[in-house]
């Protein structure tokens, strides 16, 4: 499938028009809180071509839902604005050699997605701290951890570092200092923009690092189980990481579906 260079919102009906060898610009209804496919369940799949489905079904909290061939559309209605107007000029660009043009269309972009996942950080946070604080885990967490979550919270406050900790590190020459690092020790989840860490600016990601007691012995945690990252890196790891976030919920559909006669056979 070739990829036309402008993709803007259109409707189902316009959808059913168009080639379905080709990518299909995205549609937006409001049927989110629907999880079953029917008609007397409130929600048909749109077809292109009225052959087949979108590859991305994507449903949001507010009852969005966003039917896209690509994660670069899927996210491109999902934050709006002039997200779709910057990635027609992307894919415009990419016939060209203009680099610099390139990367300035790639930086705005990334821009975009920075501040999308600012707001949406502080959001879950908010909801994060209001659980915990109903549940008591909130009671059961120390000054300075409370005191982060609180700051991470806060439209006006800065965004979370972690607690500092002095760590015995290696240095480049393979002696031993001791370095101040942020981690995150605390059961209540600290949201995460990647974009405010390196590589987009000096300051360094907080280190995830929780233990549970067993057999008398405390064991770390692997993984990241205490953080939720919001990936900015680009509309495919954005979107990935939303859906871990748990903001939404994506459905990636084959392009092709089989012929209906084979449906409903099973596939072994």
């Amino acid at each position: 499938m070739t990829s036309p260079t402008a993709r803007l919102p259109i409707t189902a009906e316009e959808a059913v028009a168009l080639d379905p060898t080709q990518i299909a610009p995205p549609i937006l209804v409001i049927d989110g809180e629907h999880t079953t496919i029917g008609a007397a369940h409130g929600r048909v799949l749109p077809l292109i071509g009225n052959r087949r489905p979108y590859v991305y079904d994507v449903s949001l909290p507010d009852r969005r839902r966003v039917y896209a061939d690509t994660p670069e559309d899927a996210i491109a209605v999902i934050i709006g604005g002039e997200y779709a107007e910057l990635l027609a000029t992307l894919r415009a660009l990419e016939s060209t050699l203009d680099a610099e043009a390139t990367s300035e269309v790639w930086l705005s972009l990334a821009s975009l997605r920075h501040r999308h996942a600012d707001q949406l950080r502080l959001s879950m946070q908010q909801q994060i701290n209001e659980l915990a604080q109903r549940e008591g885990q909130w009671d059961h967490l120390d000054e300075s951890a409370r005191e982060q979550l609180s700051k991470a919270a806060d439209p006006d406050g800065p965004y979370p570092v972690g607690i500092a900790t002095e760590t015995p590190i290696l240095d480049d020459d393979g002696e031993m200092k001791v370095a101040t690092l942020g981690y995150w020790y605390a059961p209540v989840p600290l949201v995460l923009n990647a974009g405010d860490y390196e590589p987009y600016s000096n300051a360094e990601r907080p280190i995830s690092e929780m233990s549970r007691e067993e057999d008398g012995r405390n064991v770390v945690i692997p993984g990241d189980p205490n953080l939720i990252v919001l990936d900015i890196t680009d509309s495919v790891t954005y979107l990935g990481s939303l859906e871990r976030a748990g903001h939404l919920t994506v459905t990636v559909m084959p392009a092709e579906q089989p012929d209906r006669h084979f449906r409903g056979l099973p596939t072994a």
